[in-house]
Formats: structure tokens, sequence, C-alpha cells
């Protein structure tokens, strides 16, 4: 129904019975191909989210998955369930990681060395950039991905030398802030 919708609407016709014969059984391909179409996509969704689903065995998450947007988003999903998502975020942030080479593995290497910190850094990243009025800590949180782009800068000295480079816009003491982060990370796992 839906399908007939979009196509007699795009045509111009609003009832079955304004089409004119010669175009009827065109139409009625078309509608059965988009319907088609439709069941396959509601399929490719639930194929999906079975995938997503069985990264995750007996409460923790297989690692031996290629990264891939499906994988990331669910190893976000497993590890932050209460951070916000980005579908664009997450897309980006796929892109960083292929770029350095970074899988799953390593990913989850760098948040095991961090993650007891992660929450104290985080106030300290808010607290500066919120000097002079109150800070909230419900509203200021990492994204899934912002969370894990600072996991990256704590724990992988390439990535936070690129990322350096593009702080042109932050304020030297964002940066020393992170330095002494990346200090106290080293600190910690030695």
């Amino acid at each position: 129904m839906h399908a007939w919708a979009d196509i007699s609407h795009k045509l111009s016709y609003k009832k079955k019975e304004h089409v004119p014969e010669l175009f009827q059984r065109n139409l009625f391909q078309l509608s059965a191909l988009f319907e088609i179409a439709d069941d396959r996509f509601d399929m490719l969704r639930a194929e999906r989210e079975n995938y997503r689903n069985s990264m995750i065995n007996n409460g923790l998450f297989n690692l031996d998955q290629e990264l891939n947007l499906d994988s990331l988003q669910a190893f976000l999903d497993f590890h932050f369930p209460d951070r916000v998502k980005q579908t664009h975020g997450t897309i980006d942030l796929l892109d960083e990681l292929m770029k350095y080479n970074i899988s799953l593995e390593d990913l989850n290497e760098s948040y095991n060395k961090v993650k007891k910190l992660i929450p104290k850094f985080e106030m300290e990243i808010f607290l500066e950039d919120n000097i002079e009025r109150d800070v909230n800590e419900d509203e200021h949180r990492w994204y899934q991905s912002g969370i894990i782009r600072h996991i990256l800068e704590l724990t992988n000295d390439h990535y936070w030398e690129d990322r350096c480079e593009e702080f042109k816009d932050v304020p030297n003491s964002q940066i020393e802030l992170i330095q002494a982060q990346r200090e106290r990370v080293k600190k910690n796992n030695s």
C-alpha cells in the first residue's frame, strides 16, 4: 500500500481508478517490487540487530570481529550504553580508527587502561571548558564517539600527535590538561 501511494503520488494519481489501463500493469509491478524491497530492508534490519547482538556472549564482548560500522556501534553500546550515540559521529570515528589501523582489540585495550580514570578526566575537561558557569555533571558528558576519541588521545601517541595539530582553536590550557592526564595514565599503567 505504501509503495502504491508513493508511486501514484509521484504521477499525480490519487486513486487506482484514475490510472489509465495502459499504465496499470507497470504501476502494479513497480508497487510489487517496492513491497519486496521494503520486506528485504526489514529483514536486513533484523539481521543487522542479530549480528550486533551476536558479538556479546556471556556478558563479554567478542573482540574477534572485523572492524566495521556495526561492530563499532555494538562495542560502543556494550561499553557506553548510557551515552548519547550519534550515527555520523560513529561513522567519523570508524574512519579515524581505520586510518590509524586500530582494531576492536586495540580499542578495548586502550579502554581498559583508562576506564577507572575516565569519569574524573571527563569532569576535569568539562570544568576546564566551563570555568565561569556551573557544571551539571549529567549534561557535560562525551557522546559515545567523543569518549573513544579521548581514550585514544590518552593512550595512542600517534593519534594524540595528530589531534594536537587539529587543535588550533583549543586553548593551550586544555591541551596541557590532556597532556597531564596522559602522564597520569602512563604512571597508572606502569
